[in-house]
């Protein structure tokens, strides 16, 4: 009999604080997902997709660091621990 270990796998998902800071920061900023993209990839810092922010404001992605941080210096705000 083979056990299923997926039960006990942490969620690596993006956290709920941290997709509602992005999706408030950006529209605080007046962007779309698109321009909030093509804005990171202006600034030099990332090279994303539009699809990449679609899914880290749904909740999809894994979050990465360094994609977050980038977000973060793009917006001018800190997206994740936001009070």
């Amino acid at each position: 009999m083979v056990t299923v270990m997926s039960s006990l796998v942490p969620d690596e998902r993006v956290p709920i604080d941290l997709k509602k800071n992005l999706v408030q920061a950006r529209l605080d900023k007046k962007l779309a997902p698109a321009e909030l993209a093509q804005n990171v990839v202006l600034e030099q810092m990332i090279n994303e997709k539009p699809q990449v922010i679609q899914e880290y404001e749904s909740g999809k992605a894994i979050p990465s660091q360094q994609i977050i941080g980038n977000l973060e210096r793009v917006l001018g705000t800190k997206l994740h621990g936001k009070k």
